[in-house]
């Protein structure tokens, strides 16, 4: 049985040590939810101080950032961790996303399979299989 443990309410300069002792404790994994802190921002600084624990976002709300946004970030983790990013991405409630971060949340299933097109695009960009030059009906690049 794998073992998984959660940050949920922690702050940013306690973040190293927490993942740092989780990554020594043999857990399989250390997730971050988006309630106080961006979880990609966490698992960032997370990725400098662990070695085997899988690092992941429980979930990052894909409605509030750009797909270009979460790519270069998620991208970057990855590349830190030597590929222990998971990346979980959801839309959040429509409250959420038009209150708290001031975004639009028409069609949200539509818009949020759309993002994931656009974050494999962007990828496959970075990884010079192609050239950026995505064009849905929610995001442009």
């Amino acid at each position: 049985m794998k073992l998984d443990a959660f940050i949920t309410s922690i702050s940013l300069d306690r973040v190293s040590a927490y993942a740092s002792h989780i990554d020594a404790g043999g857990y399989h994994g250390l997730w971050v939810t988006e309630t106080q802190i961006d979880p990609l921002l966490a698992l960032a600084v997370a990725s400098t101080t662990t070695e085997r624990v899988r690092l992941g976002t429980g979930i990052t709300v894909a409605l509030a950032r750009s797909p270009m946004v979460t790519a270069m970030d998620a991208w970057a983790i990855q590349k830190a961790s030597r590929g222990r990013l998971d990346l979980g991405l959801g839309t959040q409630v429509r409250a959420h996303i038009e209150r708290r971060f001031s975004m639009p949340y028409d069609r949200p299933a539509k818009r949020i399979k759309e993002y994931v097109a656009a974050l494999r695009h962007i990828w496959g960009a970075f990884q010079h299989e192609h050239r950026l030059s995505f064009k849905g009906d929610f995001y442009h690049f």
